[in-house]
């Protein structure tokens, strides 16, 4: 039971309440494999669940990492960590819940993460290039992404991941002119950057 009413009530008012939210909608998290040399989770739903759980949206392999460890919750005031286990943010021990503030220093069991928060999006890395970015709406776009993922994508009622045109995503040689469902094999590129889709939920593979 967590003792904190208001991200309980926070919870409850969201679109997608605990049951929803506890349940792996089809297509909300796709993996982008990075020719920088970065795994990338994209997500769209809400609260973001970092543990040692291989169910949990980060999953932190460390045998001092509590399998459900942290929340992340995107509320009416902005983000709030919901630490269920000792935590630290910027070196400050977290007791209950508390705002995450634009970019921070993570730490759970002595592993450290790296969070940045933005108008539209939640990115959180640990060492190794291990990554996860939760869009705060229906799109991730360039306030944050710029430098993470140089890419638009959107996410349909459906559940479906598209990528969409911005004038510099391109699609095999072509330059993306509308919206492409993603699909287990495809690659796109942004500059010198190429994105290979290795894993989605409830998508189809790329006919070969």
């Amino acid at each position: 039971e967590l003792e904190d009413l208001d991200f309980q009530n926070a919870l409850a008012d969201k679109a997608a309440p605990a049951d929803i939210a506890k349940r792996l909608v089809p297509g909300y998290r796709v993996l982008l494999r990075v020719s920088d040399g970065r795994n990338l989770w994209v997500r769209f739903d809400w609260p973001v669940r970092l543990g040692r759980s291989v169910d949990s949206h980060f999953p932190i392999d460390h045998p001092a990492v509590s399998r459900e460890h942290a929340l992340v919750v995107d509320d009416a005031q902005g983000l709030r960590l919901v630490a269920r286990a000792p935590a630290r943010l910027d070196g400050t021990k977290v007791c209950g819940s508390v705002r995450l503030p634009p970019t921070a220093i993570l730490e759970l069991a002595g592993v450290s993460l790296r969070v940045d928060v933005a108008a539209d999006a939640l990115h959180v890395e640990q060492a190794g290039g291990h990554g996860l970015l939760v869009a705060r709406g229906s799109s991730v776009m360039t306030t944050l992404a710029g430098h993470v993922l140089p890419i638009t994508l959107a996410c349909s009622d459906a559940g479906e991941i598209s990528a969409l045109p911005n004038n510099r995503t391109r699609h095999g040689d072509r330059l993306l002119q509308e919206p492409l469902l993603l699909l287990v094999g495809d690659t796109l590129r942004s500059g010198d950057l190429t994105f290979d889709v290795v894993e989605t939920f409830g998508l189809a593979k790329k006919p070969t």
